[in-house]
């Protein structure tokens, strides 16, 4: 997969004009041209360092950085400041990873609530990148809050000393939104994350692109509450992709809020894709009431683990002082949720496709589970090529090792709605055309969107992206070819079976006056295409079809091809109407002729009324009287019977709606060159 580099949007005249207009303090500017001396902050007089603005500015001020590079480390430290790159300018902040003096190259301090970092390029710091600091170990005992409702956006962070993002504890409310992390753990690559987040409640991770972390992508442990990860990609990460708890010390949970140390709670991970992890995909340690929907997981927990995995959190190995004190140690993860995702492997990776962990020591620790009862999980795909999949639960009562498919439905008593097949991706991960993902998912689930932020349409898809199209129709289904075209164009169809088993299909070819003229049976081979040149068989006669699958599982395909050069193509409905929009195209001034093709599918006459529109205004209107299954096709205007009376480009769209529900449509154009342009009609009811 090309790395997805995430785009850096800058707002900033429009941000400069809305602070000026609602006064939210003043507005200082730093150049690498600039002087910390003789400056007096202003576009014209900018100072030479952040640190200087920042010293010199009070809470809401913004300072806006010109392109350059700043090698200083910088600390925020009074509220609602925001740190910004001038006019989408290219603004560097380095510190080098090798100064121990030098921990952090942006350091947020606990007096900063409500700042933002907008636009910047982040690198280096012997520990961190940025860091969010805590009054949790330090002053005031009573007093453990840390730096709160602190945005992050349109940032790169990378090439840290360990983390990129360290959030430490009662740093509540951090969004990281549209960024990229990468290459963490540039000097200690044993405990680096992308982003770390400890015991810091509701923590939003969106759209970002997170990849080549030395260790986990990104964790939200200690007690963490809220987090949400979603519309991210996270890939080649050192150890796992996502991490929904960890293992934390025991001084850093809040145990007025969290008695028995679960490592997360209510953490949800969506409409991500998640790949070429060292251990686990998506991971739930001490978690309770988390969950993962709509995911892509793809070649996860390569050397460990599994790409959903239940684990074990020691949390220093502490001894429970008091067992019956009410305070909980090392809990198993409980009310876990696992829905519609995919999760795809190669068919060389070992390990198992779910594990749930257990640990024991004969000293004071005893057992650790990895889960309480049983995850609920259903609508998933899994897949892994030649190899059988293999299910593990550990757990004393449960166990349970490299169990097949059945035996881990039987097992957890969910699944009931799982898929065991190849979610057929192409290569952006997205499912193509004959997947069985497509529309096979639980549209119940709390999503949405999907990855790339477009609506999810019930029935959801598996995974994180949501596609259109519909399922393989199955047996017995009827799909309509509305036109066959003749002359210059030829008219294909394209079969494809997605499955590994023989399909057969018929195909029935009709005059323009419905009567029938011909049929053909057809079998196709498992996982292969056939096409079929229907114009050739119908010896310039036919002009509709209907195609129904009466074996197996298959996708059926219209293509127009142009002898001239330029080809349509559009998936074959399966379902009429009786009402139709046909949506002309909006570069109209580009096409030579327009028209549409409709066909009643019944054994019944029926009266079809033509109604064009231009900017929603009819400008005219014709009616017809169709025989049953005749097909109406003609050119509309002037050099056509339909709506003669208009011309190339006085209509937008056009309804077309009959007395019932018989209709199966299209549009046709043709561009300068005389290459087919096609848009299938919309049904309107």
């Amino acid at each position: 997969m090309e790395n997805r580099r995430i785009g850096i949007m800058k707002m900033g005249l429009l941000l400069m004009l809305t602070w000026a207009v609602t006064g939210q303090g003043a507005t200082l500017y730093v150049s690498p041209s600039g002087n910390d001396g003789s400056g007096n902050g202003s576009i014209s007089a900018p100072f030479l360092t952040i640190t200087h603005a920042l010293d010199t500015s009070s809470a809401g001020d913004i300072v806006l950085i010109l392109g350059g590079t700043y090698n200083e480390a910088v600390r925020i430290r009074n509220a609602n400041i925001t740190l910004q790159a001038y006019n989408g300018e290219h603004v560097i902040i380095h510190t080098p990873i090798d100064d121990e003096n030098l921990d952090t190259t942006v350091t947020i301090d606990v007096d900063a609530d409500g700042s933002t970092l907008d636009g910047l390029e982040i690198t280096g710091g012997y520990y961190y990148g940025i860091m969010l600091f805590t009054r949790w170990d330090w002053g005031d005992p009573a007093d453990r809050t840390g730096v709160s409702h602190i945005t992050i956006e349109n940032c790169e962070i990378h090439d840290t000393g360990r983390d990129c993002i360290k959030i430490t504890p009662g740093c509540d409310y951090v969004t990281i939104d549209n960024c990229e992390v990468y290459n963490s753990g540039a000097r200690y690559g044993g405990n680096a994350e992308g982003v770390d987040n400890v015991n810091a409640d509701n923590m939003i991770v969106k759209d970002c692109y997170i990849h080549d972390t030395a260790t986990t992508g990104v964790y939200a442990k200690g007690g963490a509450i809220d987090a949400l990860i979603e519309r991210c990609i996270i890939e080649n990460c050192g150890e796992i992709g996502v991490a929904l708890g960890f293992d934390t010390s025991p001084e850093y949970f809040d145990l007025t809020v969290n008695p028995n140390r679960y490592e997360n709670i209510g953490g949800v991970v969506k409409n991500c894709l998640i790949r070429n992890t060292t251990y686990a995909g998506i991971a739930f340690y001490a978690a309770k009431d988390a969950s993962a929907f709509n995911n892509t997981v793809i070649n996860t927990a390569q050397s460990g683990h599994s790409p959903i995995y239940f684990g074990v959190t020691l949390q220093d190995w502490e001894v429970d002082p008091d067992p019956n004190d009410g305070i909980g140690y090392r809990p198993a993860s409980v009310n876990i949720h696992v829905e519609n995702n995919i999760v795809l492997q190669d068919s060389s990776i070992t390990t198992p496709m779910v594990f749930i962990r257990t640990f024991y020591h004969e000293g004071d620790v005893g057992r650790v589970n990895g889960m309480e009862g049983m995850p609920v999980m259903d609508h998933n795909c899994y897949w892994q090529g030649s190899s059988e999949l293999a299910f593990t639960d550990q757990r004393p009562g449960y166990e349970m090792e490299n169990g097949s498919f059945v035996d881990w439905q039987n097992h957890i008593g969910f699944e009931e709605h799982t898929l065991v097949a190849n979610p057929l991706l192409d290569s952006s991960y997205r499912p193509a055309e004959g997947s069985p993902c497509i529309d096979a998912g639980d549209s119940t689930v709390p999503v949405t969107d999907d990855l790339d932020g477009n609506p999810r349409v019930a029935s959801f898809d598996i995974g994180a992206y949501e596609v259109s199209g519909s399922q393989p129709p199955e047996e017995g289904t009827v799909r309509y070819l509305p036109h066959i075209a003749h002359g210059n164009y030829t008219t294909y169809l394209l079969a494809y079976t997605p499955a590994n088993e023989q399909t057969k299909f018929q195909v029935t070819l009709y005059g323009d006056d419905g009567g029938l003229l011909q049929n053909g049976s057809y079998t196709l081979a498992p996982r292969s295409t056939v096409k079929i040149d229907v114009s050739s068989v119908s010896g310039g006669a036919a002009m509709t079809a209907t195609v129904i699958l009466t074996e197996g599982t298959a996708v059926f395909k219209g293509v127009y091809f142009n002898t001239a050069g330029g080809m349509a193509e559009f998936l074959l409905d399966g379902e009429l109407s009786d009402s139709l929009m046909c949506l002309f195209p909006s570069y109209n001034d580009a096409v030579s002729w327009n028209g549409l093709a409709c066909w009643n599918a019944s054994d019944t006459a029926a009266t079809v009324t033509l109604t064009a529109y231009a900017e929603g205004v009819s400008v005219g209107v014709q009616t017809v009287l169709l025989a049953p299954r005749e097909n109406l096709v003609d050119v509309i205007g002037q050099d056509g019977s339909l709506l003669n009376s208009l011309g190339l480009h006085d209509f937008d769209m056009i309804q077309v709606q009959t007395n019932v529900s018989v209709l199966s449509g299209l549009n046709i154009s043709g561009d300068g060159q005389e290459k087919l342009i096609f848009t299938p009609a919309v049904r309107v009811n």
